[in-house]
């Protein structure tokens, strides 16, 4: 009797310590995105043009980045980035050149990457981030196309 009674209350002990890691995660609060921070240039960028892209750390829910292409001296491309956590999830908000914000759900998070996706956007329906070998690689895509690009750390 005595080892049902210890087996019942190691059994609930992990069960408690499990429920605790699942509200943690789901709150994501040990989720963190600071593989993103800091300068990064295009090394995989057409001739003549430099893409760069410019991430912060806001807050642990909140992480600011700036995307942009300068062709012949002038901005040709412009997009605000964010991710945030918000309504029990972590977002990827992209507002590009007509001001009009477009969110990503971020559905799979990695040590070093992260999923996001909006079935409903026209392209690119699916975005990835992974740090690879101290490169950012970021892949928009759709059903049909895939764009990938290659960033080194300034």
């Amino acid at each position: 009797m005595k080892s049902n009674y210890l087996f019942f209350l190691s059994m609930l002990s992990l069960l408690i310590c499990f429920s605790c890691q699942q509200e943690k995660s789901k709150e994501g609060n040990s989720v963190n995105f600071d593989w993103l921070i800091g300068e990064w240039l295009r090394s995989n960028e057409e001739d003549g043009k430099m893409t760069y892209e410019y991430w912060q750390k806001i807050s642990q829910k909140e992480y600011k980045g700036l995307g942009c292409t300068v062709f012949a001296g002038d901005t040709t491309f412009k997009e605000d980035l964010k991710i945030h956590r918000s309504e029990g999830a972590w977002w990827l908000k992209v507002t590009g050149l007509d001001n009009s914000p477009v969110s990503f759900r971020i559905v799979s998070v990695k040590k070093n990457g992260l999923n996001a996706e909006n079935p409903d956007n026209e392209f690119p329906k699916f975005i990835k981030y992974r740090l690879i070998d101290d490169q950012l690689k970021a892949f928009v895509s759709d059903d049909n196309n895939k764009i990938e690009f290659v960033f080194d750390r300034m």
